[in-house]
């Protein structure tokens, strides 16, 4: 099992009930771009693809939902 198994990824969110679509980064390319430093890091971006926020470390559910509606 490894962060980018994406069986893992989507059993990880499906049994959260989470519905959002995860970036697996298997190359490392866009933690490059996004200046990853630690897992697991959440990205928001908006519709422009402007970084919203970033956040380093475990996230409450109602916290990524606050954030999600806050950049809509």
């Amino acid at each position: 099992m490894t962060l980018t198994d994406k069986g893992v990824v989507n059993n990880f969110l499906k049994d959260r009930n989470y519905n959002i679509k995860p970036l697996l980064d298997e190359k490392g390319e866009v933690s490059s771009l996004y200046g990853v430093v630690g897992l697991p890091t959440t990205v928001i971006i908006d519709k422009e693809f402007n970084i919203f926020t970033t956040h380093v470390g475990f996230m409450e559910k109602r916290d990524l939902k606050n954030l999600i509606e806050r950049v809509k």
